[in-house]
């Protein structure tokens, strides 16, 4: 499968990384799993439970805190955990929410970061399937080549 290919060849391009904690990173959705390939998996919350609504309310508080921005602003993909807990992909609109924090703590300047958000934008699939999205690796990747 993917999944074991990308743990077997240690490519973080195909499987969300646990953060590090070091100043400056893009951050990939919450997970579930804590971000263990072996384990991905969903919640079987149902999604008008209240701990359903508690954890994604601890996510946006957590995330607009860290952020700096209002909870109305945190994107979709930044309250909800991904489904398999390892998903590396993040929106666009996330990515640019992180950028004047990574920025910030990269001592880049806020262009910079963002050419590097929109140099890892990938476009749909042909065109119409899915939505853009933003590899965090690959744009944490970037960013560590600048240093």
């Amino acid at each position: 499968s993917l999944i074991s290919r990308a743990c077997a060849d240690g490519d973080a391009r195909l499987i969300a990384q646990k953060p590090s904690g070091r100043p400056g990173e893009f951050l990939p959705r919450p997970s579930q799993t804590d971000y263990s390939a072996t384990a991905t998996a969903f919640s079987n919350l149902g999604p008008n439970g209240e701990d359903t609504v508690k954890a994604i309310r601890a996510n946006i508080d957590a995330y607009a805190r860290r952020e700096g921005v209002p909870a109305a602003r945190v994107p979709n993909d930044a309250a909800q955990n991904s489904a398999s807990g390892i998903d590396p992909d993040i929106s666009p609109a996330n990515a640019l929410l992180q950028a004047p924090r990574v920025a910030r703590e990269r001592g880049l300047s806020l262009e910079r970061v963002t050419r590097a958000v929109e140099g890892v934008r990938k476009g749909r699939l042909l065109g119409v399937v899915g939505e853009e999205t933003v590899n965090v690796g690959d744009l944490n990747a970037v960013l560590e080549a600048t240093r």
